[in-house]
């Protein structure tokens, strides 16, 4: 699959196509190429109509959203690359459609200038950001066609501020200052050159305000999503050291001169950070956690090694001794006292608790020895005679 080409006109690209699946559930092939497909086309046009309003707007109060408009399409382009990358035309298993469903339903920030918001809500920001910078061009102030048809979609983006508000459980009071502006130009103001401009300051502060708080909300369901795997790791962390420990106390029984190292307990990490107004502030704490909680993890892992260790290798033993008599039983009566009294010592110190593995493992070895040599010497005893003849 390739990107469309490019529409021969600026119309506004309307809504995004539906993303399909989800990070728990990868999406189909035919619905990622019907989607990829849509995308493509769906970013071309955007492009286009993105770079008429550019050149109709030429800067001003408009150029802060022109620039931002064009930072998403960027981001969005990007992700469309790597998705028709990874679609490699088509050439898709279970593991590259869960790859490219988890592109699109990841953040854009894991790159350096990316967005806190995943690719679908970067295309509806996208769509929506360019309809309000064409419905503000719509009627060319500098002409004094007036604001009357403006109006409605800046009450319509106050609106959908105040859900996200109201969602967030935060003061609608930024909304409620806006309307207020709002209603007393439309009350009292009459010179139309002072209208344009009151009403330009108007929409671009609505406008700000709904950007703000799709970012600020797309950053804390970020912040939530972490905040919920770090406390599943934490939970995950504690029910291993328990485990270890257990190890641990095993291996202490079981042989002499254990392991000797600590097994850390992530009760000590505390509670994972909860989430507060200052966002910032929210991710630099629980990325803080998240590094010390890896920390315990990979501690963890090496004390469950260190402790597992021994454990593994007196089993090898006992299973060696094990193997090494049923071979000396084979080669001759297994009546040699000499070999007999080796594995009955052998075995007394294997099943010694506490067992020294150095002596355990030079015992083992030594009746592995004097089994191969006390067979070869068996083997040497019996002659070896030609087949008869055929007459």
């Amino acid at each position: 699959m390739t990107p469309s080409s490019p529409p021969p006109s600026s119309v506004p690209p309307g809504p995004p196509p539906p993303a399909p699946g989800s990070l728990d559930d990868p999406a189909e092939s035919a619905e990622l190429l019907t989607y990829l497909t849509a995308l493509s086309a769906w970013r071309d046009k955007l492009r286009v109509a993105l770079d008429d309003v550019e050149s109709r707007a030429r800067g001003g109060v408009l150029a802060a959203d022109v620039t931002l408009a064009y930072a998403l399409w960027q981001s969005i382009t990007e992700r469309v690359d790597e998705l028709i990358r990874v679609w490699d035309s088509g050439r898709v298993r279970r593991r590259e459609r869960e790859a490219l469903t988890a592109l699109i339903w990841a953040r854009l920030d894991d790159q350096p200038g990316g967005l806190p918001i995943n690719l679908t809500e970067a295309c509806v920001l996208g769509e929506a950001l360019l309809s309000r910078l064409a419905q503000r061009l719509q009627d060319d102030l500098v002409a004094g066609s007036g604001i009357t048809g403006l109006v409605a979609p800046v009450r319509a983006s106050l609106a959908r501020s105040r859900r996200q508000l109201a969602d967030s459980g935060q003061s609608d009071d930024p909304v409620t200052r806006i309307e207020a502006d709002l209603d007393r130009l439309l009350s009292t103001e009459t010179d139309p050159a002072a209208a344009r401009f009151a009403f330009t300051t108007i929409d671009a502060a609505a406008s700000t305000l709904e950007r703000d708080l799709i970012v600020a909300g797309a950053t804390r369901s970020g912040l939530s999503r972490l905040h919920a795997q770090l406390d599943a790791r934490r939970t995950a962390a504690l029910a291993r050291a328990d485990q270890v420990r257990r190890i641990a106390a095993t291996c202490a029984a079981a042989v002499r001169r254990p392991p000797v190292l600590a097994v850390p307990d992530p009760a000590r990490l505390g509670p994972v950070p909860d989430q507060t107004a200052d966002w910032a502030a929210t991710r630099t704490a629980l990325d803080a956690y998240a590094a010390r909680l890896s920390r315990v993890e990979a501690a963890l892992d090496a004390a469950s090694q260190r402790y597992a260790a021994p454990l593994a290798e007196l089993a090898e033993l006992r299973g060696l001794l094990d193997a090494y008599r049923v071979k000396a039983g084979r080669s001759a009566d297994g009546t040699d006292d000499d070999l007999q009294k080796a594995y009955t010592h052998t075995l007394a110190v294997l099943r010694a608790e506490p067992c020294d593995l150095e002596e355990a493992r030079a015992l083992v070895q030594s009746y592995r020895s004097a089994v191969g040599i006390r067979e070869d010497a068996v083997t040497g005893l019996r002659p070896v005679t030609a087949p008869p003849k055929a007459r």
